[in-house]
C-alpha cells in the first residue's frame, strides 16, 4: 500500500505510523515471530514493487510474473523449512 500510495502521490503517514507499530510490537512482546513479520513487510514490498511500477507496455504479463514468482518462491521455502523440521535439523 505504501508503494501504491506513493506512486499516486498520496500521503503515507498513517501507514507509516502503523508499521512502525507493528514493528514496534514485534520485537516488545515474547514469542512473536520477529522474522515473520520482517519477512511478510519484505515479501509485500517485493511484490509490491512488482505490481505497482510494471511497465505499461507490458503489465499484465509483468505482474503476472512477479506474483506467480512470488507465490513459488514461498512454496519453495515453506517446503525447505518443512523438509527440516521433519528431518530434526
Amino acid at each position: 500500500m505504501l508503494l501504491v500510495n506513493r506512486r499516486l502521490g498520496l500521503s503515507n503517514t498513517g501507514l507509516i505510523v502503523l508499521i512502525v507499530i507493528n514493528l514496534g510490537l514485534t520485537f516488545a512482546v515474547p514469542n512473536i515471530s520477529i522474522f515473520g513479520h520482517l519477512g511478510g513487510l519484505v515479501t509485500g514490498a517485493m511484490a509490491g514493487f512488482g505490481v505497482v511500477y510494471a511497465p505499461r507496455s507490458s503489465r499484465t504479463a509483468v505482474q503476472v510474473l512477479v506474483l506467480s514468482g512470488t507465490a513459488a518462491l514461498l512454496v519453495g521455502l515453506t517446503l525447505v523449512r518443512t523438509s527440516m523440521l521433519l528431518s530434526g535439523a
